[in-house]
């Protein structure tokens, strides 16, 4: 086998799409796999839609790079989030796919994450491509039986970040007026296990206010028992007063010179382009 390497290109998506749907999952559309090469903050210089693994003009694997610009500490930071890696069998083994990460995360000027690494992929990550532990535990509140005291209020998302996500599958936008101050966060909202409904979240302008109203705001957010506030541990600065802490059951990775854990939060990702769920 002769097979190379090459950036993936706007091109390339209807096979890349094809490869995906019919060999990684077709329980996932097309139009889902799709958006790994137009989602809604995709800056207008991206440099490529990941990686191809390439033979005789045949595509054999693909590895999915998604970037945003976002301004952080009054800096632009460019992050890549990596997802969808595949190879068709016969071209497993062989260093391909190690090469093809290596490839797409040289730019030491670029922070790359992977928030839904397998074991398999966490321990290559992290033995052979730098890449470090970003988040391994999270916070769980479940909601009580007792009045609030905080208002909550659903927001149309008018400005970035949020905004790139308007209309978004299972994404919840609320502003909340607390003792301590107002804040806006967005959660995503997937029934995991035994039908627990997980209000994950993405992302809180203000965590400091979130951290130490968390366990109001989820007796007024949570709409049923059978429901949680999941608060990955980097996002607040604090425990939660009530908070439980439960182990991520994938740990989100992370490759960055310039930024702090704290400062990556889970607004992009494919898990939100392909209707699936944070681990």
């Amino acid at each position: 086998m002769n097979a190379s390497i090459r950036p993936a290109r706007p091109d390339d998506r209807n096979e890349v799409v094809d490869l995906l749907h019919t060999h990684m999952s077709a329980k996932i559309p097309r139009e889902r796999w799709a958006l790994l090469f137009d989602y809604p903050w995709r800056p207008a210089d991206a440099p490529d839609c990941g990686r191809v693994l390439q033979e005789g003009g045949r595509i054999v694997g693909y590895l999915g790079a998604t970037y945003v610009d976002r301004t952080l500490d009054g800096r632009v930071e460019r992050i890549c989030n990596m997802s969808s890696w595949y190879l068709l069998r016969p071209y497993r083994g062989q260093g391909h796919g190690r090469a093809m990460v290596l490839d797409l995360t040289a730019n030491p000027d670029l922070t790359y994450t992977d928030l839904t690494a397998t074991p398999q992929v966490d321990a290559m990550l992290r033995a052979h491509a730098g890449f470090a532990i970003l988040d391994r535990q999270r916070w769980i509140l479940r909601g009580k039986d007792r009045a609030a005291d905080v208002d909550l209020r659903d927001i149309a998302p008018a400005i970035i970040p949020l905004s790139h996500h308007a209309g978004m599958r299972n994404v919840r936008f609320v502003q909340a007026f607390t003792p301590s101050g107002s804040c806006i966060f967005a959660v995503h909202v997937k029934r995991k296990g035994e039908g627990l409904a997980y209000h994950q979240l993405l992302h809180a302008d203000r965590p400091e206010i979130l951290a130490g109203q968390a366990e109001a705001i989820a007796a007024a957010l949570l709409p049923e028992p059978a429901a949680v506030l999941a608060i990955d541990c980097r996002l607040v600065p604090d425990r939660p007063v009530g908070a439980a802490v439960e182990d991520i059951a994938q740990p989100r990775l992370y490759k960055s010179r310039t930024l702090r854990p704290a400062q990556i939060d889970n607004l992009y990702n494919e898990v939100l382009l392909l209707d699936q769920k944070l681990p």
